[in-house]
């Protein structure tokens, strides 16, 4: 969030085991982030700034749009963990926090994430990766989440979405 210029690339995914494979690939990389937006240079662009609007201050101009996307993560917290829900159990933990979506989400395939301080408090912290049925945008995904426990603030095209193991 410091950071006043980065090095972006697309990369394209085309399902929830390609999403999986990119965490793979990304979870020794504290570096790196994932944003919902589309570059707006391409396929990569290097000491960018990250903006979806002019900065006026400054001038320098957008980076991102704003684009529906079929994935979707959601950074779940605030849902009390039963006592009989032992915190390691992630897949466990992840139907928990779905049953607390809306019913679209329940019994979703998805792909669960600990955060940093999952485990360490009384409630669930994870985030949760799913494949919608189709391109979503950022408006409808906070549409159908609110009220829910979902952090709307990871569904902004560029906001970061840290994925790195701890």
């Amino acid at each position: 969030d410091r950071t006043r210029t980065l090095d972006a690339y697309t990369v394209p995914v085309a399902d929830l085991p390609e999403i999986l494979a990119l965490l793979h690939r990304l979870l020794a990389r504290r570096e790196c982030c994932i944003v919902r937006g589309e570059l707006l240079a391409g396929e990569r662009a290097a000491g960018i700034r990250r903006l979806l609007h002019a900065d006026k201050a400054s001038g320098d101009q957008p980076t991102f749009r704003n684009v529906p996307r079929r994935w979707l993560a959601l950074d779940m917290e605030g849902v009390a963990l039963p006592p009989h829900q032992p915190a390691h159990d992630l897949t466990g933990c992840g139907r928990l926090a779905l049953a607390m979506l809306p019913a679209p989400f329940h019994g979703a395939a998805c792909i669960v994430q600990a955060s940093a301080s999952h485990g360490l408090r009384a409630d669930l912290r994870l985030r949760l990766w799913v494949w919608l049925s189709r391109p979503t945008w950022d408006h409808e995904l906070r549409r159908w989440t609110h009220g829910s426990p979902a952090d709307p603030s990871v569904f902004g095209a560029v906001q970061p979405i840290y994925t790195a193991a701890q």
